[in-house]
């Protein structure tokens, strides 16, 4: 699969060994298809930890096992690592494990989950130099500038964490085309996703213009709050985010959903949803009205053409002339005197005059 980044619908997967006891591998790749979608998004660190491969089989092998099953079946896959802030938790060795996962599976986007509890991003004093250590050496641990790399953070980190380095990190790969925002668009407690995409989107292109947005909505039920969202929230989010221009959505998360056996979403999902398959071409365009025409002779001596203009009109452009005696067929009538359009020949499109005032200047042949 080409690394590049997520477009259609994706799912988020924290811990990969619960959906894998609970149910196999094929039946897996069945609900993803079923939900129509084309991405996947595994953890892969918990700082510098390495996250679903311990209760994988065979560990980093079974892994990339799984994961190149994944590409077989024709999903993205990507990786996506919950970052720390502060002194004691090295953002440059949290770079180098990632770049270390990134190459070894390999995968095809990296997300960065920097929040604040536990991993103190606003409340830290440094969290601005630690964010630029994180993403600036990215590329030297193994995440190229053409990598795809998201922030995934807050909806809206500038009206509710202003103390967040969102644009530290947007701002710091700056040469790299394929970064992008997927911002975890949780609207719990309301049914208004579209509002809250626009609210988000806003807050990011002030921060940075020409973000690119997977947004991730929300696939779970709150238990603190009894709120989930409707099925008419989850296929608002997918058709309103593609009218927005988001290259795709997520949803947090395919574990989730599993456990709990949502299939009433998943098929929800799967109705809306492109799993990033282009729209098929427009039909062809119907062919065009047979317009009926006349047929004129210009008459006039063997000394005088009769001037072909853009516009049924004497200040219309010149664009050439018509010989004494030349036949020719009229798509239109038009002007203050008799203006008719020319319907074939070199000059099709533009206009001659056939009545100027009372004068005649050509006759109808049929």
């Amino acid at each position: 699969m080409a690394r590049a980044r997520p477009t259609g619908t994706g799912w988020f997967i924290w811990q990969l060994d619960k959906i894998l006891d609970r149910i196999t591998f094929a039946r897996m790749v069945e609900i993803l298809h079923a939900s129509n979608a084309s991405w996947v998004s595994i953890k892969m660190l918990d700082g510098m930890t390495k996250k679903n491969n311990g209760a994988i089989p065979g560990g980093d092998v079974g892994l990339r096992r799984i994961i190149d099953d994944l590409h077989i079946e024709g999903f993205q896959v990507g990786g996506w690592a919950y970052v720390y802030s502060g002194n004691l938790m090295s953002p440059g060795g949290q770079a180098g494990a990632a770049g270390e996962r990134y190459q070894k599976f390999p995968l095809d986007h990296w997300k960065v989950d920097a929040e604040e509890n536990p991993g103190n991003w606003c409340s830290d004093p440094n969290n601005k130099r630690h964010a630029a250590v994180y993403m600036g050496q990215l590329k030297g641990a193994g995440v190229p500038d053409t990598a795809p790399v998201a922030l995934c953070s807050f909806r809206q980190p500038t009206t509710y964490q202003p103390t967040f380095p969102a644009r530290t990190f947007l701002h710091t790969r700056e040469n790299n085309p394929n970064d992008y925002v997927a911002q975890q668009l949780y609207w719990i407690g309301r049914h208004n996703p579209t509002e809250q995409l626009v609210a988000s989107m806003k807050e990011y292109e002030a921060l940075k213009q020409g973000n690119a947005y997977v947004p991730i909505g929300p696939a779970w039920h709150d238990d603190r709050s009894n709120w989930e969202p409707t099925i008419s929230d989850l296929q608002t989010f997918i058709v309103d985010a593609a009218k927005l221009g988001c290259s795709g959505v997520g949803f947090w998360s395919l574990d989730w959903v599993i456990q709990h056996n949502r299939m009433d979403w998943i098929k929800a999902i799967g109705a809306v949803s492109g799993g990033g398959t282009p729209p098929p071409p427009p039909p062809p365009p119907p062919p065009p009205e047979e317009v009926d025409t006349l047929t004129f002779k210009y008459t006039g001596s063997d000394t005088q053409s009769l001037t072909v203009r853009q516009a049924p009109n004497a200040g219309g452009a010149r664009v050439g002339a018509l010989a004494p005696g030349t036949v020719f067929e009229a798509s239109d009538v038009g002007g203050s005197s008799a203006w008719v359009q020319l319907a074939d020949g070199p000059y099709k499109g533009n206009w001659v005059c056939v009545q100027l005032n009372t004068s005649h200047l050509c006759e109808v042949v049929k």
